[in-house]
């Protein structure tokens, strides 16, 4: 089956240090975004950092059901990409694939960033829709999301977007 959608989530992880109000926040508008997902198998891409990436897969855990499967791939900074198939099987997820998406190791969240936005192009190169939904704090020290999203333009394909500000 094709995937209709392919949801790139981001956001800073400073947001993780900014209380329970942020994260009720976040999970708030997380819910929203992959509710729309649901009827159908679409993808959502995360950056597997603490913060919005980690919260990201706990909703979609969460919110997949025997009928709702989503696909969720995550791309760590260390060069390591993990591939869920998010739907209970006798109440368990299932991780189908780890694999590499740079061949040593390496910690490097910018270049983890580019390698998200490349995935998502491929996806709009397959036909699919894409999305991005973008969780930021102003105060961020590091502006990760920013960069983030500079690597989805440079790119110059069409794309959806959501922006929110804690």
């Amino acid at each position: 089956e094709v995937m209709n959608t392919v949801l790139l989530v981001c956001g800073s992880r400073s947001l993780e240090h900014r209380g329970k109000k942020a994260r009720a926040w976040a999970d708030r508008i997380l819910k929203e975004e992959l509710k729309a997902l649901l009827p159908r198998k679409d993808a959502v891409i995360s950056g597997g950092a603490s913060g919005p990436d980690l919260w990201t897969r706990a909703m979609v855990m969460k919110l997949a059901d025997k009928e709702h499967l989503l696909h969720f791939v995550e791309f760590f900074a260390n060069g390591c990409k993990l591939t869920w198939e998010c739907a209970y099987t006798e109440n368990t997820r299932h991780r189908t694939d780890t694999s590499r998406w740079y061949p040593i190791t390496v910690t490097d969240p910018l270049l983890r960033n580019k390698e998200m936005a490349t995935a998502v192009h491929r996806g709009v190169e397959r036909g699919w829709k894409a999305r991005v939904l973008a969780l930021f704090d102003p105060r961020s020290p590091t502006h990760g999301t920013e960069h983030m999203i500079s690597c989805l333009v440079s790119l110059d394909f069409p794309i959806e977007g959501r922006w929110e500000v804690y």
